[in-house]
């Protein structure tokens, strides 16, 4: 009797551990059935030029990569990328993106297509939980005006030679190896990299950092609301403006003036002129060669301002901070015949270092303001 009990209680488990196998491999090829994976799709297509127009590229939902070549044509590659459950329903989704090649009167019009035969409520439907997105990769010659929108995804352009306009809403915009009048780039949320650039910027990014390095242009222009601005290597008239990010440069050159509210301003190694304004934060400079082409003026709400100026620097100085400290550590004459109206205010320092020259003001309401040569 106890031998057939043992022999149905040995069935029995064994039974419940087939059972618990056979539910633990059932759920895994139901989970794996469900588990969404990503597929690919790749076009490339080449169409001749017969007549150079301005190039206008868009897309709503992807990366726009443009590079210029010596080629009388354009290659443009497309990837679709979807994440489905499974293969069918992949192919069902690539089929409802598309891409556009129009060349009109005035232009040629490379643009993405999404919800291709789909009804209006798929359309909605897919907009608010989506699951596809097109990558246009451009070959186009080099010297055409340029026009690129885009909304969710990277912007980059290399190689480029003619005048250029990039448009986004967030993301990544990276120019690189530009030669051409001027590159403009505005988006709301965007970080920007400029390398190796000759021509004009015009950087408008909001909250995205920006990063330029081996710039030369006669007109350079970086604005953002909270992002880091980094410079190396810069050349020409240069403008930087920030709401609290940092503003930090090394090896400029040129006029180089600044607008900040709430921030870091380190600059080194700085040849020609400084001008600018900030209301807290600090300004730390250090100039190799001053060079100004005409009045410099740095004034602070409460920032502290330490410039550390050549050896043989000489200008015509108006240093004077109301509530803080002022010190000028440089071979100062003070002169009693400067234009004024009205007597000279307690701890305003004027007068001539050196054999003067054009005048740099620096004033301040409740900031520190340190002016000294450097130490051979």
């Amino acid at each position: 009797m106890e031998t057939q009990l043992g022999k149905l209680s040995l069935g029995l488990g064994i039974s419940l551990v087939w059972l618990l196998f056979f539910g633990m491999s059932q759920n895994s090829h139901a989970a794996e059935a469900t588990r969404e994976h990503e597929y690919i799709e790749e076009v490339e297509k080449d169409y001749a030029l017969r007549q150079f127009k301005p190039l206008r590229i868009t897309n709503v939902r992807g990366d726009i990569s443009v590079q210029g070549w010596s080629l009388d044509k354009l290659r443009i590659k497309f990837r679709k990328r979807v994440v489905s459950s499974s293969p069918i329903q992949a192919t069902q989704l690539l089929s409802t993106m598309d891409y556009r090649y129009s060349p009109n009167e005035s232009s040629l019009e490379i643009s993405s297509q999404y919800g291709k035969d789909l009804s209006i409520a798929e359309r909605i439907k897919e907009k608010e939980n989506p699951k596809v997105r097109l990558e246009i990769v451009v070959y186009a010659p080099s010297h055409l005006k340029l026009n690129v929108w885009g909304v969710d995804g990277s912007l980059i352009l290399k190689n480029w030679g003619g005048l250029a306009e990039l448009r986004s809403h967030s993301g990544l915009v990276r120019v690189e190896n530009f030669k051409g009048e001027a590159v403009s780039v505005t988006c709301e949320s965007c970080s920007a990299q400029y390398k190796t650039v000759r021509g004009s910027i015009r950087s408008s990014t909001g909250k995205g950092a920006v990063e330029l390095s081996q710039v030369e242009g006669r007109n350079i222009y970086v604005e953002t609301l909270d992002g880091a601005i980094q410079l190396f290597e810069v050349v020409g008239d240069q403008l930087y403006t920030s709401r609290q990010g940092s503003i930090q440069g090394r090896f400029l050159k040129g006029k180089v003036e600044f607008h900040a509210e709430d921030s870091k301003v380190s600059l080194s190694e700085l040849d020609g002129f400084l001008s600018g304004y900030l209301e807290k934060g600090s300004l730390q400079a250090q100039v190799k060669s001053w060079k100004p082409t005409d009045q410099a003026m740095i004034e602070t709400l409460a920032a502290d301002v330490d410039l550390t100026f050549p050896r043989l620097f000489s200008a015509s100085v108006d240093v004077w901070s109301k509530q803080g400290s002022s010190e000028i550590r440089l071979p100062l004459v003070q002169e009693a015949d400067l234009p004024m109206s009205g007597p000279l205010p307690t701890g305003r320092m004027m007068g001539r270092v050196r054999e003067g020259g054009k005048l740099l003001r620096v004033l301040s309401e409740t900031g520190s303001i340190q002016l000294h040569s450097e130490v051979l």
